[in-house]
């Protein structure tokens, strides 16, 4: 009797149940991939087999997609770098699309479907208005200045713009980042810094770099806020 207790007991957990289904819904397409993106007549965009170049007022970003990646406009086909007037490049363009052949089966697809539209949407932005970020330095005797590197030479070769930030946010020793090529910090009140470029992505990277020496703290307050970034007061330790 017991022997046979133990042996109803134990099968469940020795024999592998058939598993059901519970989930019949459809894939969701991406809402941000599907979606178009608007392209003003002065730029200019220019693709090859894997890459999508954007030319504006601004400047030229280049970025790299998937092979499976297809990008056409409304009027005028770049996918292949084709427009009338056969020169690789269209100038008329309104409104480009993105699509994945694969979108519902493909996990990975689906997510760089999304991805490539934002890159180029944020390329597009970029090169017609720029991108900012404001930095805002709080606490007592916080402040920052942009200066000359004194190793020009060697902040140029490492993909930087020859100008750093001069930072003093609390430590007995003052911090210093190294401003890349092609983006423009400055520095209108002590506690502020303006940083601007076309590339988004090394904008907000840069804020992120420069937030990271003080991030806020919850006690206090104090701090490198980047853009309208809040934080929420804890109650002070009372021991």
């Amino acid at each position: 009797m017991i022997r046979g207790s133990v042996g109803r007991l134990i099968k469940p957990a020795v024999f592998k149940l058939p598993s059901r289904g519970f989930c019949h819904t459809s894939v969701c397409a991406s809402y941000i991939g599907k979606a178009l993106v608007t392209v003003p007549a002065d730029v200019l965009l220019t693709t090859t087999a894997k890459s999508l170049t954007v030319k504006g007022p601004l400047g030229e970003l280049t970025q790299t997609f998937p092979a499976y990646v297809t990008i056409k406009a409304i009027q005028n086909d770049i996918t292949n770098g084709e427009s009338n007037e056969n020169d690789g490049s269209s100038q008329a363009t309104t409104t480009v699309s993105v699509s994945v052949p694969n979108a519902s089966g493909d996990r990975y697809q689906r997510m760089m479907w999304g991805t490539v539209r934002s890159v180029l949407a944020n390329n597009v932005e970029g090169v017609t208005d720029g991108h900012l970020s404001i930095l805002k330095l709080v606490g007592t005797g916080f402040r920052a200045n942009v200066e000359d590197d004194p190793q020009v030479e060697n902040s140029v070769a490492n993909g930087g713009s020859g100008k750093r930030i001069h930072l003093k946010v609390g430590f007995s020793v003052p911090k210093y980042v190294t401003v890349p090529a092609g983006i423009e910090v400055t520095t209108p009140v002590p506690h502020r810094i303006v940083i601007t470029g076309i590339d988004k992505q090394q904008v907000k990277l840069l804020a992120a770099n420069i937030r990271k020496i003080k991030k806020p703290e919850p006690y206090k307050g104090k701090g490198i806020f980047i853009d309208n970034e809040t934080i929420t007061l804890k109650a002070k330790k009372i021991k």
